[in-house]
């Protein structure tokens, strides 16, 4: 093969493996993920009528204590989702409005139950305390404010000691930030976030707690890790294994959160690139392949 062909075949094949290893996918159904080796708790959300468990039937609220038992527990003493403020839907129930339309299935399990709420926030969350290093994740409609995952001290809440991780759409000034608990202590970590307000996407976050630092999701892409021992001074360095909470809030343009597949686990061997990791390696292909002109033209 000769070099220009053996430079094309390179920048070619870099295209394969950056599209073979960058999911791109906008939910994560329970037990496929590539972020976490072993679960420890997960839930579906699936109605009884579509084979989940007892009393999660479409549309009713409140949801009973029987069906805000946590899906799966793996052997892991037993859990309960907060009450009130949700009820459990299925895509065709969902109570869509004009100021907050259904963007339709998740493609991952939405059609046979997921979580739905119309107030202002709402978080909920499991005690956990199991592991030091771990990922939480889930899938959720984008909402003009945020969405949201905790690493804290309470449960079912983002004010208290803790780590919470904001997720918002595109555009805003803070896309990507950290709030450790305090009022006013939202700080922005700099990433840019992908998301649209009012589609699906996966969210999750690396809690590494020994060593003082996160890595940060969407769609199972690292947007990057952060060093919380520097991080605006170190003032963020305060996740806590006891409490895992998900959620979010909605803002002035939209009433409804959608959720759907929880999994908090161990950290499993997953190789995901930066998200320029593969303009990276295009454009030194095609470097090469410009190298290659400029010695042909000599």
């Amino acid at each position: 093969m000769n070099t220009r062909k053996r430079l094309i075949s390179v920048l070619l094949a870099g295209g394969l493996i950056c599209a073979a290893v960058s999911p791109g996918e906008s939910a994560v159904i329970v037990g496929s993920s590539s972020l976490i080796g072993t679960l420890d708790y997960s839930d579906t959300f699936t109605l009884t009528a579509n084979g989940g468990a007892a009393e999660r039937i479409d549309t009713v609220f409140p949801v009973s204590a029987t069906g805000r038992i946590v899906e799966n527990n793996y052997g892991n003493p037993s859990r309960t989702w907060r009450t009130g403020a949700w009820s459990l839907n299925q895509d065709s129930s969902a109570w869509a409005t004009p100021q907050s339309p259904y963007p339709g299935t998740s493609g991952a399990g939405s059609d046979t139950g997921l979580t739905q709420h119309g107030t202002a926030g709402l978080d909920y969350g499991v005690q956990y305390g199991l592991r030091d290093e771990f990922v939480v994740q889930f899938d959720a409609v984008q909402v003009s404010d945020r969405i949201d995952i905790t690493a804290g001290t309470k449960k079912d809440t983002i004010f208290a000691p803790g780590l919470t991780v904001f997720f918002k759409p595109a555009g805003n000034a803070t896309e990507i930030g950290l709030f450790n608990g305090v009022p006013f202590s939202l700080a922005n970590t700099g990433f840019s976030s992908p998301t649209i307000e009012g589609q699906w996407y996966n969210y999750a976050v690396r809690f590494d707690i020994p060593d003082s630092e996160i890595e940060i999701f969407i769609d199972e892409v690292s947007l990057g890790v952060v060093d919380l021992t520097t991080f605006n001074g170190g003032t963020h360095n305060t996740a806590s294994n006891a409490f895992v909470n998900i959620g979010g809030a909605t803002g002035a343009t939209d009433n409804r959160l959608w959720t759907d597949n929880f999994q908090v686990g161990q950290v499993g061997s997953y190789i995901v690139p930066e998200p320029s990791s593969c303009f990276v390696f295009a454009a030194l292909g095609l470097l090469g392949l410009i190298g290659y002109r400029l010695r042909r033209q000599r």
